[in-house]
């Protein structure tokens, strides 16, 4: 086989292998009734698929309940076998965990890396300062000045853009904030503007995601999707 058909051969199994995947992913809905319970109603359930994401339900009952035994009667194409396979399928889909983070952020990051993040407040001198500047007891000079130092420390107690360091330790230095409160946190809980290793927001090297913006759930097999598709 020549190089260039052997070239056209795997750019056609590239294709073929994109192209199954996207009719996977392809949402659908599917109402499906299995058979009628020995109380009477019949068990009905519902799939629903949107492109990364399947929901289970069952109409008036609890589909974690069911017992085969509930079941005296299956519907056309339903048996215990068939039952026991959508059973499974449902337990895969309930146990699918939910992340915060992409695949290559769980697997490069330190998820469980701790940081001290710290909380500012005004200083009694600064709540001196705003206090004569409302009461018009400031001269006008050093209201000038004030207006740039109320911007100034806004930015570190309010905002709490206690990232910058420099800035902090600066209104530290003049006295116009203090200490409040510090507290030992996960640097994925914490905003970039509040520490500078905070992770929440940051966006993946990869993929460009940003960490905490979605719950991500992990793939559902192709087997499991596969098989609820065909119901």
């Amino acid at each position: 086989m020549s190089d260039n058909l052997l070239d056209k051969v795997n750019t056609l199994k590239i294709q073929l292998a994109e192209l199954k995947n996207e009719l996977m992913r392809q949402p659908f809905e599917r109402k499906v009734c299995i058979g009628e319970l020995k109380y009477g109603r019949n068990l009905d359930i519902v799939v629903k698929y949107d492109g990364s994401e399947v929901v289970i339900n069952s109409e008036r009952n609890s589909f974690d309940y069911i017992h085969p035994s509930d079941i005296i009667r299956y519907a056309d194409g339903w048996s215990e076998s068939r039952f026991y396979e959508l059973q499974e399928a449902y337990n895969t889909v309930k146990n699918l965990k939910f992340h915060a983070g992409c695949i290559h952020q769980r697997q490069n990051w330190d998820l469980k890396k701790m940081i001290i993040v710290r909380r500012y407040t005004w200083s009694q001198k600064y709540y001196n300062m705003r206090k004569d500047a409302s009461d018009g007891r400031m001269p006008l000079h050093e209201y000038e000045k004030f207006q740039g130092m109320y911007e100034k420390v806004a930015e570190i107690t309010s905002k709490h853009r206690t990232s910058n360091t420099v800035l902090v330790d600066e209104l530290l230095r003049l006295g116009m904030i203090k200490l409040k409160k510090e507290e030992t946190r996960l640097a994925v809980n914490t905003w970039p503007h509040e520490h500078p290793e905070g992770l929440l927001g940051v966006p993946c090297e990869v993929c460009n995601y940003p960490y905490g913006s979605a719950w991500i759930n992990d793939p559902l097999p192709e087997k499991t999707l596969a098989f609820l598709r065909g119901l």
